[in-house]
């Protein structure tokens, strides 16, 4: 190891590269082992290592910083862009896994502090790299994974060190929001189109990782201190008015089917309706916001069944024809995607039956080229009702609305949810 960072303190680029690319590797080799031995001397080793790497992070991210700001050759930051980054593999590692109690120790702590402020000079620079008078967007995607790196760092953390990440849930919070929700989205926005899909997944399931801890999972079931603290932090932070933004922003604009799915649909429609479950939310941004809309409504239920009731009446009152336009249809989409996630909170609150007999079986029969999304979406939604409360006098209607829905000539995604749908409801 002394001969390892003498080469990485060397002059020369190249041997300091690789220098620092066989630390990532040995340092990842050594945080696997999990015999107690090997884990105390990955502690000492990491005691030994920890503010030398803060020290390499935080050089080479900020002379990458100045490298673009004073407008260097696209090489020259390409190079410190991928030693920070190399030096960030490090010292997640590091972090996460060469503390046994991360909490007594202040060097974990203040480097997790550090990060989020990090991540906003990135963002920052993300604009300037984009919007610079130099050849700087062959950077961008190198960039971009730069900060999400940062990200996994908090992730990561908060599932191996659940209670010590509780202390970091007032900045979470606000800054999830913010970048999410709010004005930080001008950050991973370009006009209406997001361009940082894998931020947004990372700050919904730091989030979700609070809500799903806040109800208490000790011993005998009664909550911590900590938790305790962090039922407080929750109960100010999600106001009634901040949960009808999310839920309005959600539904409006995360919910709606954008170009990308439907090509999805149609490159591949098996893995299109596959791709619905498993560890989904950790990688496709449609999964990650159903799973964490579930998780609030779950959490907040008795204040946000009745704004969703709210929607579902809009939405009743919107008649679509086959020549409606196409916003209307994903707006009821979406709603109806909401309807069914939350069928086991709503099922006293909305009549399904009546729903269904005056008007999605309706739906379902509209021929127009828009309306397959609409068709899967409902036929999908009927399924997860029959299984929460739905007459059984009226499944021979279902059975029938789903064998219409399996003919050749419907569209295949469509005849797969209803052939989901027939299975569930027999």
């Amino acid at each position: 190891m002394p001969v390892l960072i003498e080469r990485i303190n060397s002059a020369d680029d190249i041997e300091q590269r690789r220098a620092l690319q066989v630390l990532v590797q040995v340092v990842k080799a050594l945080s696997t082992r999990r015999l107690s031995h090997d884990r105390l001397m990955f502690e000492q080793l990491t005691s030994n290592l920890y503010e030398f790497v803060i020290e390499l992070w935080n050089g080479f991210t900020m002379l990458y910083f100045q490298n673009i700001q004073s407008g260097l050759a696209l090489q020259i930051c390409q190079s410190n862009l991928e030693k920070a980054m190399m030096v960030l593999r490090t010292l997640r590692k590091l972090t996460i896994y060469g503390f046994q109690k991360p909490s007594q120790t202040p060097k974990p702590i203040n480097f997790l502090k550090t990060i989020f402020e990090r991540i906003k000079d990135l963002l920052e620079c993300r604009l300037r790299i984009k919007s610079a008078p130099f050849d700087y967007l062959p950077l961008l995607e190198r960039h971009e994974k730069f900060i999400i790196k940062h990200m996994k760092v908090l992730t990561e953390f908060q599932e191996f060190h659940r209670l010590v990440f509780i202390e970091f849930a007032p900045q979470v919070l606000e800054t999830s929001f913010n970048y999410v929700f709010f004005e930080g989205s001008r950050l991973i926005f370009d006009g209406n189109q997001l361009s940082m899909p894998h931020l947004v997944i990372h700050c919904l399931n730091l989030i979700k990782g609070y809500l799903l801890n806040s109800t208490g999972n000790t011993y005998n079931n009664k909550p911590t201190d900590v938790e305790n603290n962090l039922a407080d932090v929750l109960r100010e932070f999600f106001t009634a008015d901040r949960l009808s933004f999310i839920m309005e922003k959600l539904l409006m604009h995360y919910f709606l089917l954008i170009p990308s799915d439907i090509e999805r649909w149609e490159d591949d429609p098996e893995d299109y309706v596959t791709d619905e479950g498993g560890d989904s939310w950790k990688y496709s941004l449609r999964s990650c916001t159903e799973a964490f809309f579930m998780a609030l409504f779950q959490k907040y239920h008795p204040i946000l069944t009745p704004q969703l009731v709210d929607y579902i009446q809009k939405s009743q009152s919107l008649q679509l024809t086959p020549s409606s336009e196409i916003n209307d249809i994903l707006i009821k989409e979406s709603i109806y995607n909401a309807v069914g996630l939350t069928a086991f909170h709503l099922f006293d609150d909305v009549n399904f039956d009546n729903w269904f007999t005056s008007q999605l079986l309706y739906e379902l029969k509209i021929q127009g080229s828009n309306f397959r999304v609409l068709r899967k979406r409902i036929i999908w939604m009927v399924g997860l009702w029959t299984g929460v409360k739905f007459s059984k006098s009226l499944r021979p209607m279902v059975y029938e609305a789903c064998l219409e829905l399996l003919q050749p000539s419907e569209d295949l995604v469509v005849r797969l949810t209803a052939a989901k749908t027939l299975t569930v409801s027999y």
